[in-house]
């Protein structure tokens, strides 16, 4: 599970930096490292500094566009230490982690066989078996994330550190973030793998009870306490209707979704076709967009639509378009469109 994980370093000026934010990686069990534009790499101060996580440098995917990096990536959380001017969905690291674990558990092999006599509203004859992939983004040491990657993300993360001086380090921001994603898989381990199913799970008996061990107070809440409750609340009639915030999460976060969730270039595809038909509706001007495409971004990030919810969008955009294309004059007819509403309805008094 951890391998899907990418960490994602963006234009680090210090090839000292990359070095050690592989030995953090490879230190928590991470192996997707990519780079997007280093200043200087290859470099024998980051094989120095990574100290025998080398092999995630030989490894690791250089890139030149921000977009390549995330590509084929589902979720995407930014780092960040800033609050922006438009607030977006943040968390803690702790929680981040915990936010991260619950969507990449959906699709695996331990969750599914523990969810199988669970009567959960879902296709039985249609699911999407695409294993999800989540990239966590660490801006270039000076200053951070641009607000235009961190509007490519679903989340933000940040690391609650000393209020006077909370600046980390790069390579340190990536050790921390590495750790609390670990604990989660390992709290996750714990409640899935206990030392009774170790061997028919065809896990390292000594390995998993060390995780069990190490995990006894860290367990993840929402995998085995919210089994137990939902076998209790879908037994009854309207379950799905109660006000608990982590049952009305319940649909989209565990069960097994029937299509494949949407990538990022998916996303950004539909983002740059719905401002193009709200530009040709006159709607927003492409060149002072304000605030609107990224109140549009975050919409649909808190959404999270998939693959055949977006071509639906997007059917109804391209719709749009060719009914734009047969009106010959659209200045006359949003004229003529704001005189109709303006002229009082004489049925009413009649």
């Amino acid at each position: 599970m951890l391998d899907r994980i990418r960490v994602v370093l963006v234009e680090t000026t210090h090839p000292a930096n990359i070095g050690s934010a592989a030995r953090a990686m490879k230190t928590m069990g991470l192996t997707d490292l990519v780079l997007v534009r280093p200043k200087e790499f290859p470099s024998a101060r980051a094989t120095w500094l990574a100290s025998g996580a080398n092999d995630l440098l030989e490894n690791a995917t250089i890139v030149d566009n921000f977009e390549d990096a995330i590509a084929d990536c589902n979720w995407v959380v930014g780092t960040s230490a800033r609050m922006r001017r438009l607030p977006w969905p943040l968390l803690q690291v702790r929680d981040a982690a915990e936010w991260v674990m619950q969507r990449l558990m959906s699709n695996s092999p331990e969750f599914k066989s523990k969810t199988n006599n669970l009567k959960l509203p879902t296709d039985s004859k249609k699911s999407s078996n695409e294993p999800g992939r989540i990239a966590v983004l660490f801006g270039q040491e000076a200053r951070g994330l641009t607000n235009e990657q961190l509007r490519s993300c679903q989340l933000h993360l940040c690391i609650p550190g000393n209020e006077e001086y909370a600046v980390l380090n790069i390579a340190s921001a990536v050790q921390v973030v590495a750790y609390e994603l670990r604990m989660a898989w390992l709290g996750y381990q714990s409640d899935f793998l206990t030392a009774d199913n170790v061997e028919n799970q065809n896990v390292d008996s000594l390995q998993a009870k060390e995780n069990i061990n190490h995990t006894a107070n860290r367990k993840c809440p929402t995998t085995s306490a919210f089994l137990e409750e939902a076998e209790t609340i879908l037994a009854a009639d309207g379950g799905f209707e109660r006000t608990s915030s982590e049952l009305r999460r319940m649909p989209v976060y565990w069960v097994d979704w029937d299509e494949p969730l949407s990538t990022y270039v998916e996303r950004e595809n539909f983002y740059q076709h719905f401002v193009r038909v709200l530009a040709r509706l006159g709607f927003v001007d492409p060149a002072n967009p304000r605030q609107v495409m990224t109140r549009v971004h975050r919409f649909f990030q808190r959404a999270c639509p998939d693959r055949v919810e977006l071509n639906v969008m997007r059917g109804i955009l391209t719709e749009l378009e060719l009914w734009l294309e047969a009106v010959p004059d659209r200045g006359s007819l949003r004229t003529k469109t704001k005189e109709s509403n303006s002229v009082p309805d004489k049925t009413k008094n009649s």
